[in-house]
């Protein structure tokens, strides 16, 4: 079979996100299965183009592996859903929290200049919110009736935070040079609120 061609630059507007545990991956063929909590399973195209990262670094298709949960971006072309970006998915309270440390850390130096890449770093902190919401969700099936109380309260607590997140994304998208750094305060506050919630809950 022909390599696949590397991705054409996308539009946000055309790009879905798929999460889910892997139910097949097929390194010749550089394709994967992603079986979302609700709907049909999903096959998609790895390209040459496509961004894989296991641990933050890039990484073959050989890395991964059937039944680990991962999140995928991509976009329909030519009759298939070609990956532009798939890494595994944050399944714990501690992943996240790194990830939304990490966001912290690179987001304070950020100019209004660099409003797009602080807006990306807000964006991929929701996608990392979503992942653990996600996880959470199919863990609460499985769970007695105590426990259940306990993670939905989990998930209605992080729903919360993403809202926040999102509004201030909203926010950075549309920020003035004059209003940039309050915006950024306001958006750094609402990750270190998040970082500082997982906290607690690590101590508990």
């Amino acid at each position: 079979m022909p390599a696949l061609v590397a991705l054409c630059p996308a539009t946000q507007a055309d790009e879905s996100v798929v999460r889910g545990p892997l139910t097949a991956v097929d390194a010749a063929a550089r394709t994967v299965t992603v079986r979302p909590a609700t709907g049909a399973a999903v096959t998609l195209a790895v390209g040459t183009g496509a961004r894989v990262e296991v641990g933050g670094k890039p990484a073959g298709l050989d890395q991964l592996k059937k039944g680990q949960r991962v999140r995928a971006t991509y976009v329909p072309r030519d009759g298939r859903n070609e990956v532009v970006a798939l890494r595994p998915a944050v399944a714990t309270d501690e992943q996240l929290g790194r990830e939304i440390r990490q966001a912290l850390a690179a987001a304070k130096s950020y100019t209004f200049a660099q409003k797009d890449k602080y807006a990306a770093e807000l964006r991929d902190a929701a996608d990392d919110v979503d992942d653990r919401i996600d996880q959470l969700e199919a863990e609460a099936k499985d769970a007695g009736a105590e426990a259940k109380a306990k993670v939905q309260a989990r998930i209605a607590d992080l729903r919360k935070r993403r809202g926040v997140i999102t509004d201030r994304l909203s926010k950075v998208q549309s920020a003035t040079g004059d209003a940039w750094e309050d915006v950024k305060a306001g958006a750094g506050a609402a990750l270190s609120d998040l970082e500082k919630a997982l906290n607690e809950l690590g101590k508990n």
